[in-house]
């Protein structure tokens, strides 16, 4: 696989993920993919012109935009405990400037889950390269629903 893929050439094992009824800014930066596994879920992104800045790389806004996504739902995946589980800190580095035409994956770590509050890291790669590295701390709201993992993804031919 190249560097930079087209929407045609996203990984096939990789579906779009339904989020939050597809409103506001990842309704306008998406559409997000997401890829369930054994390990807990893989989310995607495939950059384009909107995602870049002046100097035509991916903005960091962007990114950390995605490290928050992956943080936040790749947690709530990873524990099975579903609830929203807003960002009350979070921390990135830059560590690779992203072409456009990039195709991004990010999955979560959980290191550490507290009665009110979860702690998570990610990496944001590129093929093989490390882009961002990124850690979270999400408030668990306690309004647990259950926790079917499909319901994240949009219905085949969506």
């Amino acid at each position: 696989m190249s560097d930079t893929l087209t929407i045609d050439q996203i990984p096939a094992e990789f579906r779009k993920m339904r989020m939050a009824g597809q409103v506001g800014m990842i309704a306008h930066n998406g559409p997000l993919y997401g890829r369930l596994d054994e390990d807990g879920l893989t989310m995607g992104i495939l950059i384009d012109e909107r995602h870049l800045n002046p100097r035509g790389i991916c903005h960091g806004g962007m990114l950390m935009t995605l490290a928050d996504m992956v943080l936040g739902v790749g947690s709530i995946a990873h524990t099975k405990e579903w609830e929203f589980v807003p960002t009350v800190n979070m921390t990135c580095d830059f560590v690779k400037a992203v072409p456009q035409g990039a195709w991004l994956t990010g999955k979560a770590t959980v290191i550490r889950k507290t009665k009110s509050m979860l702690f998570s890291s990610c990496l944001i790669m590129h093929g093989e390269d490390i882009v961002m590295r990124s850690s979270g701390i999400m408030k668990r709201t306690g309004n647990f629903r259950d926790a079917d993992l499909e319901r994240m993804f949009e219905p085949e031919g969506s």
